[in-house]
C-alpha cells in the first residue's frame, strides 16, 4: 500500500516491510485528489464524496488513509468539513476491534492498553518517540516477547497505520513512534483521559 507514496531512498523494516515515514509522503496534488479519492472509496467500500475542506484535509494520504479506515463500508455522503475528534475516535475503535478480531481477542482492551501505553510514555519523556525496550517494560514483557511473529505489538506494527519503529543509528536504540503526528496527539489526549478516570467521573 505504501510502496506508491514512498521516495526512492524509503527505509525498510528488518523483515522487508517498506516503511512509511511521515516526511517522505508528500500531499496528493490537488488536481490528481477527486481520482484518488474514488481509487481510496472503491477499495475500502465507501460511498460518498468529499469537498471542500474535507478534501484539502484528505490531500494528506496519511489522512485519507486514516478516514477510509473509520468509514470503510459507508455511506458518508457529501461531506465538506472533518470533526478530527470525531473522526480519530471512530478509526481507534473500529481499528482497535479488528486487531483485537485478527488477534482473536474477545475485547479490544489489550491493544488500547498496548497503544495508549506508548502515548503514556511519550507525555512522560516530552518526546515523539520512545525506546523499544521501555514499551516493553511499560507492558511488563522481555523486549524479545515483542519479536514473535504472533504478537499484539508486531500485528499493531503490521497495521501500518497506527505505530512504526525507527532506529536510531546513532544511539543504536530501536524507537517507537506513532506514524501520523495528529493521530498522536489523540492518543496522549486519551492517555491523560485514562489516567485521570475522567470517564467514571460524573
Amino acid at each position: 500500500f505504501w510502496n506508491a507514496y514512498l521516495s526512492s531512498d524509503g527505509s525498510t523494516a528488518e523483515d522487508g516491510r517498506a516503511v512509511p515515514h511521515r516526511e517522505d509522503l508528500p500531499l496528493f496534488p490537488a488536481e490528481s485528489l477527486a481520482g484518488i479519492v474514488r481509487s481510496y472509496f472503491t477499495k475500502f467500500n465507501i460511498h460518498g464524496q468529499l469537498v471542500g475542506n474535507a478534501a484539502d484535509l484528505c490531500r494528506n494520504p496519511l489522512m485519507l488513509r486514516l478516514f477510509c479506515e473509520a468509514y470503510r463500508g459507508r455511506d458518508v455522503g457529501v461531506l465538506d468539513d472533518l470533526q478530527l475528534y470525531l473522526l480519530f475516535k471512530l478509526f481507534w475503535q473500529r481499528k482497535a476491534e479488528q486487531v483485537a478480531e485478527v488477534q482473536g481477542l474477545k475485547q479490544a482492551d489489550a491493544v488500547a492498553n498496548l497503544v495508549i501505553s506508548v502515548a503514556r510514555l511519550m507525555r512522560a519523556q516530552q518526546a515523539t518517540s520512545v525506546p523499544r525496550a521501555k514499551v516493553a517494560a511499560a507492558l511488563t514483557l522481555h523486549a524479545t516477547q515483542l519479536d514473535t511473529s504472533d504478537s499484539l505489538y508486531n500485528r499493531v506494527l503490521d497495521e501500518e497505520i497506527i505505530l512504526e519503529e525507527k532506529v536510531d543509528e546513532f544511539a543504536g536504540v530501536r524507537n517507537v513512534i506513532f506514524i501520523y503526528d495528529r493521530f498522536a496527539e489523540y492518543m496522549i489526549a486519551l492517555s491523560i483521559y485514562a489516567e485521570e478516570g475522567w470517564g467514571s467521573k460524573s
